[in-house]
């Protein structure tokens, strides 16, 4: 009885051994760190750099950077291999070794991340997968899943869902509250003062685009608490958000301005051209400006507190908006599109 049994551990210790992609993970590490690529030119900021990796196509949706850091781990969408059926990748943000991946055969539409875990939208699914493991954790093939356009985090309990349908019809707007732990859904709620892109939600209020104007709405009632109108909003997106400022970013001059989430009025405007998304950190906006210049500004005045420019290996072109940029704690990740290179940073100062 003794025998059999090491006899069946050891048979079940192989058919595990070769479901693991090993060598495939091996073959996928990065190389260690390399030389700094970058000089300071002003105090204030400061950056060392831990890893890179070359190669990477970065899949990007609605302006929303597909890379997200969580606790040991960055985890993000590379389309390098097959630009409409993607991969997952989870990388250790410490050395940059590439600790798991998984296919997404049905695309990206897609995504948000919610405390380690990653929600995506693909062709036939809500998929729910673990950033730490790239595990399924569930998947919800009940909704209307590449008609949700964008999703958003409800106090880390539940997801909101936007749908509308295929051909964009903005009066056709459905939005489900998702429970993140089980995938069910909890709520259908139709949208009484549909727009042409909802961006974020915080603290029950809403923010989206329509036409030439910005919203403020409360998610559960519709009530359209304020509008703004810029420059050119019909060609704007909005980026981050928290209960006081709302960065807004022009497709036409690649300017930022900084609005009052209770009135909708700007408190600062940034006018040189961006180059990426803007990331917000605590008091500070990171963003890569013309030149290849990474910046930091102070969230509520708008102020330059650091400056890096970065060496011409990088090459951005200025008119490539498709630099994206995350920030978590002191880990910064910059992705640098014409290069295909993917850097990760540590902020010393």
């Amino acid at each position: 009885m003794k025998n059999k049994v090491i006899l069946f551990l050891d048979v079940l210790l192989i058919l595990v051994a070769g479901c693991l992609p090993i060598e495939k993970l091996t073959s996928q590490t990065v190389a260690a760190p390399t030389n700094v690529s970058y000089s300071v030119l002003e105090n204030g900021l400061g950056l060392v750099q831990l890893w890179k990796v070359s190669g990477i196509v970065m899949w990007k949706a609605y302006q929303k950077a597909p890379l997200a850091f969580w606790g040991d781990y960055l985890v993000l969408v590379d389309s390098s291999e097959n630009e409409t059926s993607p991969n997952l990748l989870g990388f250790d943000v410490h050395t940059g070794k590439l600790v798991w991946q998984t296919h997404l055969p049905d695309g990206c539409f897609s995504l948000i991340n919610v405390q380690g875990t990653i929600f995506i939208n693909t062709k036939n699914a809500l998929q729910a997968y673990d950033m730490s493991t790239g595990f399924l954790n569930w998947e919800n093939t009940e909704l209307p899943s590449m008609k949700i356009y964008a999703m958003q985090n409800n106090n880390d309990t539940s997801i909101y869902a936007y749908y509308k349908d295929v051909l964009g019809n903005n009066k056709n707007q459905v939005v489900y509250t998702i429970d993140i732990t089980t995938g069910e859904i909890i709520d259908v709620k139709k949208i009484a003062n549909p727009v042409s892109m909802w961006e974020f939600q915080i603290e029950k209020v809403s923010y989206g685009t329509n036409a030439n104007e910005i919203l403020s709405i409360d998610t559960d009632s519709s009530q359209v608490y304020w509008k703004a109108t810029l420059e050119d909003t019909f060609a704007t997106y909005l980026t981050e958000v928290n209960q006081e400022i709302l960065l807004a970013v022009s497709r036409t001059n690649h300017a930022m301005y900084a609005l009052n989430t209770n009135d909708g009025k700007v408190k600062w405007q940034y006018t040189q051209h961006l180059i990426s998304n803007p990331a917000v950190e605590n008091e500070s906006i990171f963003v890569l400006i013309a030149g290849d210049e990474l910046i930091r500004l102070n969230l509520h005045t708008g102020e330059r507190t650091g400056k890096v420019v970065f060496r011409a290996q990088n090459n951005s072109n200025d008119e490539n908006s498709n630099n994206l940029i995350v920030v978590s704690g002191n880990m910064l990740a910059l992705y640098f599109a014409d290069s295909s290179q993917l850097v990760v940073y540590e902020v010393t100062k």
